[in-house]
């Protein structure tokens, strides 16, 4: 029992996984609801993260954390791992994992991982993870790079930015209709300076590198500006109307009064001016200074892939054909009577089957079949392995239910069942 895990039980908290305390054994336990839901590991794992998942990762986390300290829950029992971290299909929002008696596991870590599942081909998303591991071992400074990328996420104006996560589409576009105020590095990853549009001629300068600015922020340093003139010539008139219109010695006074507050008021919004301007430069030079650890890091990135396709191309020349083998247990693919069944072929793995074609790469268009229902592979032994994606209706091998996320081996003449699809491998 106890404080936490009685509000866990007893309220729906948006970005966490749906739980419900149960007595097992005279003790409580939690359980947790993950059906249709992925693991980011398994999820990205394939696909790879994109700029907008890091944006709309950052975007959960932050108003999680708003939510948790409403509920006066504790944020350092979240499980921040790939493994408890869950992706909703049906939402597209990311879920968080709390355990009370749990947790404390460093973001660094969490960071770094997310780090390793970017896709190799999305240089803003690689920046962009690189960044927040980079700042992942001082939480206030995570918390405060969440922030600013979160506003980065709900402050899109473009209403037909696609957030999809199709396959074919880049997630490096999406994420830079989004992006506000901070200059694409894509250029400078082609050569075409630092800040500049790829659009724009080789011979226009490059402009300045800021960072994240709320509108609210630019405005109150105009009203400040505005106050100051205001102040300034406040005093000037009050200092100068004894010398143009006959007054008394008393007003004389009132108004060299009047004229010493407004020179000190408009000395004081002055002195907030110049604090702001020197907070705003010291800003644009840390923001320049991510700037360049960033264009090191896309350096080292293209390096990488120059040599893996250095390998790829050594490992394309022509050479001697390679004996496969006629091993029993390569099965060519799964076959159903059904005729509105379409046959699944295994010869290329891992391969996604499911409803949604944004997800799985084998759609199989029934109400049974989950948006991605189950995964085929080969294990290191090369033996055919299948793994329940946390489907609603479960996956069965030889009239067996397997578990949710179970990963089982399967061989020429089972009976896969997939949802109410019925197959026969061979």
């Amino acid at each position: 029992g106890g404080y936490q895990y009685r509000m866990l039980a007893a309220n729906r908290i948006s970005g966490l996984l749906p739980c419900g305390l149960r007595r097992v054994n005279d003790e409580n336990r939690l359980c947790y609801d993950i059906t249709a839901r992925q693991k980011v590991s398994v999820f990205y794992g394939g696909r790879g993260l994109g700029a907008a998942d890091l944006h709309r990762l950052a975007a959960d986390l932050t108003e999680l954390r708003e939510r948790l300290s409403s509920f006066l829950l504790d944020m350092d029992h979240l499980l921040l791992t790939a493994e408890y971290v869950y992706y909703d299909l049906s939402t597209e929002h990311f879920l968080f994992l709390y355990y009370p008696d749990g947790g404390g596991r460093s973001m660094e870590t969490f960071f770094g991982e997310l780090a390793e599942l970017v896709r190799e081909d999305d240089r803003e998303a690689a920046a962009l993870a690189y960044r927040l591991a980079g700042c992942a071992g001082e939480q206030d400074l995570l918390l405060q790079r969440l922030a600013e990328e979160a506003e980065g996420e709900t402050g899109r104006s473009d209403p037909d930015v696609n957030l999809s996560r199709d396959p074919g589409a880049g997630d490096g576009q999406a994420a830079e209709a989004h992006l506000r105020g901070e200059q694409t590095v894509r250029g400078e990853a082609e050569g075409q300076g630092p800040g500049r549009d790829p659009g724009e001629g080789a011979g226009r300068e490059a402009g300045p590198v800021r960072t994240h600015r709320s509108a609210g922020e630019d405005r109150n340093t105009h009203r400040l500006a505005v106050a100051a003139a205001l102040l300034l010539l406040a005093c000037v008139a009050t200092a100068a109307y004894p010398a143009f219109f006959y007054v008394t010695e008393r007003e004389y006074l009132l108004c060299r009064c009047f004229a010493i507050f407004f020179l000190t008021a408009a000395a004081a919004d002055g002195i907030l001016l110049l604090v702001r301007f020197l907070r705003t430069r010291h800003r644009n030079k840390a923001a320049a200074e991510l700037k360049e650890e960033d264009l090191r890091l896309f350096r080292e990135e293209m390096r990488k892939e120059e040599r893996k396709d250095r390998n790829r191309q050594a490992c394309t020349e022509p050479g001697e054909t390679v004996f496969l083998g006629f091993g029993e247990t390569r099965a060519v693919g799964l076959y159903s009577d059904d005729p509105g069944t379409p046959n699944i072929d295994l010869r290329r793995l891992p391969l996604t089957v499911g409803r949604n074609g944004s997800y799985a790469e084998r759609v199989i268009d029934s109400e049974g079949i989950s948006r991605m229902h189950v995964r085929f592979d080969r294990d290191a032994e090369g033996e055919l392995t299948m793994r329940d994606l946390n489907s609603t209706n479960g996956t069965w091998l030889n009239g067996q239910l397997l578990d949710p996320e179970e990963c089982v081996r399967f061989h020429r003449g089972d009976e896969i069942r997939i949802g109410e699809a019925v197959f026969q491998c061979r």
